[in-house]
Formats: structure tokens, sequence, C-alpha cells
């Protein structure tokens, strides 16, 4: 306990410090953390850095973090280890910090194929500990939204406004940042967010649908995150596409549809009718990812996926992000109102 409070202190005067000198000169700031390691630990290793809007991020693979701090602001790319002889190691990592493998930057060739194909796979967005993190947070949620069995696990919409981790988790910074390069767009805001948790065995199916028709936007540009939180594949219900090198006319136009249902906020009621949808079925690509993996697609990509009869939980993470200039065109949807709030998050 005696260290522990030490640490605390030694982490508060130190983070002062820094953060004073950093707004005195004016430096370019971003959001860091510090992390403490205590002395008895024989041998350092890669340090664990998580990402925006987290508190924390998760234990480091190798160490017992002793204690964390809040948020502190250093210059980008900086990273200063200390030694504290009664204390141990006091590393700042910045949260911009990218683990190997982690995509971060789409080449010019990687946005023209999602310009022309409508979707691109990310790679790996985020690491085995960070998802760990993200899965556990997911799962708390999911929990607490579907205990009294009025909603589904796979229709959990918009959470994201009254939960400040899930927003944090939608403006994660090297998503975002991949998105502005898919609008071409410096600004960009959330549209929607959804948990899509299929459980095993009883995962329901979703039709072939394009998100255009349910999106009364001004204009129609926006770009899906589709975050695999469980492995996906086709057993699980992993998404399907028909892409754009398919069906050409798709890019800016929504196939013929059919209401299945009255309007309801996370039901899928516009579905793309059989007949229209028939001619390019066997063409559709399943997108199966590992957990950490992802894609993003455009807003008038049709998709769908099946029922999940496995006995494996299919999780998904989505975000609806929209260039900052985009508009809502008020009574084309009830759930888009004049008041609905699209977070701006870069």
């Amino acid at each position: 306990q005696t260290l522990n409070l030490i640490a605390f202190t030694s982490d508060f005067i130190t983070s002062f410090f820094i953060s004073a000198v950093a707004v005195k000169k004016q430096l370019k700031l971003t959001q860091c953390k510090l992390t403490v390691f205590h002395l008895r630990l024989l041998s350092l290793g890669p340090v664990y850095a998580g990402d925006s809007g987290n508190n924390h991020s998760g234990p480091d693979r190798y160490f017992r973090i002793s204690t964390m701090a809040q948020w502190h602001i250093i210059p980008r790319g900086l990273r200063l280890i200390f030694f504290c002889p009664l204390v141990g190691f006091l590393t700042w990592d910045v949260l911009r910090f990218v683990p190997p493998g982690v995509t971060t930057k789409f080449d010019k060739e990687q946005v023209s194929r999602f310009q022309e194909a409508g979707i691109i796979d990310t790679g790996r967005l985020f690491t085995d500990d960070e998802m760990d993190y993200i899965r556990t947070g997911l799962d708390e949620r999911i929990a607490v939204a579907t205990r009294d069995g009025k909603v589904r696990s796979e229709d959990l919409l918009n959470l994201h406004f009254n939960d400040t981790w899930l927003l944090k988790l939608a403006s994660n910074s090297r998503v975002v940042d991949l998105v502005s390069q898919l609008l071409g767009s410096d600004g960009v805001r959330i549209f929607t967010t959804r948990i899509l948790s299929k459980p095993a065995r009883t995962g329901y199916a979703v039709p072939w649908h394009q998100d255009s028709n349910y999106w009364p936007l001004e204009p129609l540009h926006a770009v899906s995150l589709w975050l695999a939180v469980d492995d996906a594949d086709e057993e699980n219900g992993a998404m399907k596409t028909i892409n754009f090198t398919v069906v050409p006319s798709a890019r800016t136009e929504n196939l013929p549809v059919e209401q299945s249902s009255k309007e309801g906020g996370a039901h899928f009621d516009l579905n793309i009718r059989g007949d229209a949808v028939a001619p390019y079925e066997s063409q559709a690509v399943t997108l199966a990812l590992k957990s950490g993996y992802g894609s993003f697609h455009d807003a008038w990509l049709p998709h769908n996926s099946p029922p999940n009869l496995s006995d494996r939980r299919r999780c998904a993470w989505i975000v609806r992000y929209t260039p900052a200039t985009t508009k809502i065109v008020p009574g084309k949807r009830k759930l888009f109102g004049d008041d609905y709030d699209m977070v701006q998050v870069r």
C-alpha cells in the first residue's frame, strides 16, 4: 500500500510537470496514459498501449499494472521513460501508439478498391489484448440490455448516446483515421452504432438490404465499420455482400424492396426483393473474419447474413460514419428526428 501511494503521488507530480511544459511550449498535443510497473518485476518487454477513449485498456501480457493514471497531455509520438528507485519504471505511452501488425492507413490502391467494390477488408484493427478488453465491455452491456428479455442481443442500437465507454470506442482514433480516408473527408461524425450479437443456435438472419434505404442523409454518403468481436464464418452467420463490381447500379440506386413490417428502430423492414437479388446471389462474398479484424462497407452495398445455427456466438460491433457536412433529412424515418445527434469525432 505504501509503495502504491508513493507511485500514485509520483505519477501525479510527473504528469503535471510534463503537461505544463507541453502546454507552455504549445506543442502538438494528444492524449496519453501513464503506466507504473513495480521494481520487483525482473524483466521488461514490449509495453502494451491502449487506444483513445479508455481509462484503462487491460493488463499487459507481461506485467501486472500497479497503478494507472488518468489522461495526460504530451506531444504526440513522445515516449519518456523515467527511473524512480522506490517506485519502478514510469513509462509514458501515447494513445496513438500502434502495436505491430495493426492497420493504421490505407494506400491509394486500397482506397480505389473500396470505391470500386464498395467494401474493404481492414486487416487487423485491434490486438488480442485490446479485443479481450473490448469484448468484456460489450458483453457487460449486452447482459444489461437484454436481461429483461424485451430486447434481443442482435438489436442493440445507439447505446452510445447514454454510454461514454461505447462512445469512446466508436471514436477510436485508429478507426476514425481510416474512415476519414474512405469518406474523403477530414471531418467525421458518428451516425449510428450497433451491437449485433447472434447467440449460438438461435441468432436470427439479417435479410438482404441496403443501408441507404434506411438512412435519411443528405448527401447519402456513409461508411460502416463491421468489427468481428468473435470469429465470424459461414457457420455462425458471417456477413455476405454483393459487391458493386457485380451490381454496378447499386452504387447510387436502391434495388427494389418489399416492406416486411412496420418501421422499427433496429428492425430490418425494407428488404431487397427476392427476384431483385436472385440473379446476383451466387456471386455473394462471405466475410469470414477473425476477432479483431473487420471491414468497411459503403451505405449502398447490398448485404445480409444467415442465421447462427452453430454452437458459437457471433458478435459484431458496428459503427456508421458520415462526413461532418452530412445532414439528416427530417420526416423520412421516425428514428431520425430533428433532434437526432450525430457526434463529431474528427
